[in-house]
């Protein structure tokens, strides 16, 4: 049975979810060096969502109320980070949340980073049938997709919600592709929509437009590794990361500027920021499509006092009523 969330709800959960991502952007403006971050892995947690008002709606075909997708992600130590545990780790972290269109741009970069130490590993020298074979009993066969393998679709085009190009469109009509929480917030899938905000999912099939099936349509994006934030030694295929003086991935970089944070467990930093606890805390994944249900679903203790006083107050008016009617059929037996 679908949870239903009332307008208010939602739009409260999303101003408030707006406030901290805008006071943490303001606070790391004036960053302190990040250089811990290299002895630290990223968890993925999950995800969710929530629905808002679209701000940049202004044609009458625009969606008014949006799809707004978060991404929760642990910060573990390393050395204790475990992609066997739901969590990644127990003690040492940091929980944040983000939007996930800034989240997957960055894991996109991850991703080519990975695949392209995979094919290094192969000893290929550029031969696809080789690399094909390679990383396919490697188990690693998402690489493949990343070789423009799919007719010319680049997945890392699609990380966040973005037009396809459609050849022969007969219809007309606009289509787009992009991230979506599944799996009760625990996988991220690719899918198409109708709309730029990718809220609306499309009838039509993604095969029916481009002759080919959706990658990651079934298949999560994000895997329950802990992925390393700390540079690869062989990171020649990323200048910008290489170029710069710390040994932090520019993705983990990237995640933690962007997203709200809960480090009250996390000792790594000197001034801890705590602007997304409550948030974090507050939020519920209870649905397979990722829609979240809020805190305020828990018991009341003052409702419960009432509830309570309530009954005792309708048991003992009860027994008055038992009690007078006793009464008067004793009279009315001591008349007869």
């Amino acid at each position: 049975m679908k949870v239903l969330i009332t307008v208010l709800t939602l739009l409260s959960v999303a101003t408030a979810e707006l406030s901290f991502l805008q006071h943490h952007r303001r606070l790391d403006q004036n960053n302190f060096q990040q250089s811990w971050l290299a002895n630290y892995s990223v968890k993925f947690l999950g995800c969710h969502h929530i629905k808002q008002w679209n701000d940049a709606a202004n044609e009458n075909a625009d969606v008014r109320i949006e799809t707004k997708r978060l991404v929760r992600f642990r910060l573990c130590p390393s050395q204790s980070c475990s992609s066997n545990k739901s969590f990644g780790c127990s003690s040492g972290y940091g929980d944040y949340v983000m939007d996930m269109d800034t989240f997957m741009q960055a894991y996109s970069q991850v991703m080519v980073s990975e695949c392209q130490n995979y094919q290094n590993q192969c000893q290929c020298n550029g031969d696809e049938q080789c690399w094909t074979e390679c990383l396919t009993k490697a188990g690693h066969e998402e690489c493949l997709n990343n070789n423009n393998n799919n007719q010319g679709f680049a997945i890392e085009n699609y990380m966040y919600c973005n037009r396809l190009n459609v050849q022969n469109n007969n219809d007309g009509n606009q289509y787009y592709v992009g991230p979506f929480c599944a799996n009760q917030g625990g996988a991220i899938h690719l899918g198409l929509f109708t709309d730029d905000t990718c809220s609306n999912f499309a009838e039509a099939s993604f095969e029916s437009l481009m002759g080919f099936t959706l990658p990651y349509a079934k298949k999560s994006i994000i895997q329950s590794d802990c992925v390393s934030c700390r540079e690869p030694d062989n990171n020649n295929q990323n200048a910008n990361d290489a170029a710069d003086a710390d040994q932090v991935r520019e993705s983990c970089e990237l995640w933690y500027d962007n997203a709200g944070k809960c480090e009250a467990n996390l000792a790594s930093v000197s001034s801890p920021n705590n602007n997304a606890c409550n948030y974090l805390e507050g939020i519920r994944m209870v649905r397979q499509d990722g829609i979240i249900n809020t805190a305020s679903s828990r018991p009341s203790a003052v409702a419960t006092a009432f509830i309570v006083l309530f009954a005792m107050a309708f048991a003992a008016m009860a027994f008055y009523v038992w009690y007078l009617r006793t009464r008067l059929g004793l009279k009315q037996n001591t008349f007869l």
